[in-house]
């Protein structure tokens, strides 16, 4: 099945040539040994490797015969089948082909002789070193390319076998143990604060987008042409909650920390910020250039919904946003979701007449591009994004309400450093810090301006996190709440 879908699948992009399979096959071959000599390291080797030897025969054959990846989901399937749907999955062939498959395996576990503990153990020890110099010499080589493999199509990774069930068995556990067990209703005694003049608040959340390459934040190119004029407060020291947008939306956007937010199904349990601004008056606008519905379903109770995702560019939004912007004369709240710096292919992130850097990269594999020419591509994409920021803004400074943006991006991105591509694949704790640190930026109107500006700016070289956005949002929409955390307010920190 993994095999076949990185040869064949045609979201692997580009296929790996056949040198670089056989660099994939040799190092799962010595990955898997390592790890076999690892866990039995033990009197019960025998049964370990008979348990292991079970879980990839049968895993084997479900993933080649309904052509399917052992995701949380299948496991989850396989916990709640009652007995009358199993008996579809089980019949003598079935039965014949597990029990072939496990003869020649099983035969060689009982011939291993364990009776020697003291050469037993000293051999353990020399293939224990042996296979780890194996790894790092081919890792060394050819990570890069092993590493972007697995990045370009991500589902592979629940395609190795006996690595999938057991790695979504663990995971299909963690979300049980981690997902709440009733519904949590935060701010539900939110109102606006008496007096409140009517006003629209734009939160434009970023894609891929990391602080080391924007302008403000000191980079030797012009990143930020269109908005470096236009009086930004600009946050040097501002990290993201997750690494992957499947975190740090739903993170961002409830109450939730970087340190609370320990699974992605959080947020289908408590209210967020858009349920509590819509709950109180304001007219919310979800609108997305990324990827369908939004992340975490934390747009599920929002009345205005809009999503662009078929080939277009961010800019496409634009029309939509200039009509509710001018149109509104109530309270406004308008989160846009960007398609921004998304990888692999950051040269289709703008047209071309914004391709102002050049070589540009246009090989999906970016290993095999020059650092010059992904560092182009990829700031072209940033480029690309702050014209659309100033066109909102110019928007905003039509409108007769006050007004104000709130520009961030979702996590940062690697572009080659340490052999790392894109984002993800490792913990937070271990990702790079350019997976981690990010742009964020507040523009505000006049009238604004002269209640918040001073005391925002105080903040703009603090360390600051996604988790403050919900506190922050919260005082600029003038909504009051117990479970609003002044701590967490950029606006009233103590610096």
């Amino acid at each position: 099945m993994f095999w076949q879908t990185i040869t064949t699948n045609p979201n692997v992009t580009p296929h790996p040539s056949y040198f670089l399979l056989f660099i994939i096959g040799a190092f799962l071959t010595f990955l898997y040994a390592l790890i076999l000599e690892l866990i039995t390291f033990s009197l019960n080797a025998r049964l370990m490797l008979i348990v292991i030897t079970l879980i990839t025969t049968i895993s084997s054959y479900y993933m080649n015969h309904f052509h399917i990846s052992i995701n949380p989901m299948i496991i989850e399937s396989l916990f709640k089948t009652n007995l009358n749907e199993a008996k579809d999955f089980i019949n003598l062939s079935m039965i014949f082909k597990i029990l072939l498959l496990l003869t020649i395996p099983l035969i060689m576990i009982f011939l291993i002789d364990t009776k020697n503990k003291s050469l037993f153990i000293k051999t353990k020890f020399l293939l224990l070193f042996f296979y780890l110099l194996i790894l790092i010499a081919i890792w060394v080589c050819q990570g890069k390319n092993i590493t972007f493999i697995f990045k370009s199509y991500k589902p592979t990774i629940d395609m190795l076998n006996p690595i999938a069930p057991i790695r979504s068995t663990i995971r299909y556990f963690s979300n049980i143990i981690n997902t709440p067990k009733t519904y949590t209703f935060v701010g539900a005694d939110a109102k606006i604060t008496p007096n409140d003049k009517p006003k629209i608040f734009a939160l434009i959340i970023g894609e891929s987008a990391r602080a080391k390459n924007f302008e403000f934040n000191n980079y030797h190119k012009p990143t930020n042409p269109f908005t470096k004029n236009l009086d930004i407060l600009n946050f040097k020291d501002f990290y993201s909650c997750g690494v992957i947008t499947a975190i740090s939306i739903p993170c961002m956007l409830t109450d939730l920390t970087h340190q609370t937010y320990t699974s992605r199904n959080l947020s289908l349990f408590r209210n967020n910020l858009l349920d509590i601004a819509q709950n109180t008056g304001y007219d919310v606008w979800w609108i997305s250039n990324n990827g369908g519905e939004c992340m975490g379903k934390v747009c599920r109770n929002i009345k205005n919904i809009s999503y662009y995702n078929q080939q277009h560019l961010d800019t496409d939004m634009l029309q939509e946003i200039n009509t509710i912007i001018s149109n509104t004369k109530n309270n406004t709240f308008l989160i846009i979701n960007l398609h921004g710096s998304h990888g692999a292919k950051y040269f289709e992130r703008y047209p071309k007449d914004f391709e102002f850097f050049h070589p540009v990269c246009k090989d999906e594999n970016l290993q095999n591009c020059t650092q010059e020419s992904l560092q182009n591509a990829y700031d072209n994409s940033l480029r690309y994004t702050d014209y659309f920021i100033s066109q909102v803004i110019s928007f905003l400074k039509e409108s007769s309400l006050d007004s104000g943006l709130w520009y961030v991006s979702d996590h940062g991105e690697s572009l080659g450093e340490y052999g790392q591509f894109m984002h993800g694949g490792l913990p937070y704790n271990l990702a790079p810090k350019d997976q981690k640190h990010i742009p964020s930026y507040i523009w505000l109107n006049k009238e604004l301006k002269t209640q918040f500006y001073d005391k925002i700016q105080k903040q703009t070289h603090t360390h600051l996190t996604h988790d403050t956005i919900f506190h922050t949002i919260l005082h600029f929409l003038n909504i009051e709440t117990k479970d609003y955390n002044k701590q967490l307010d950029i606006i009233e920190m103590k610096k």
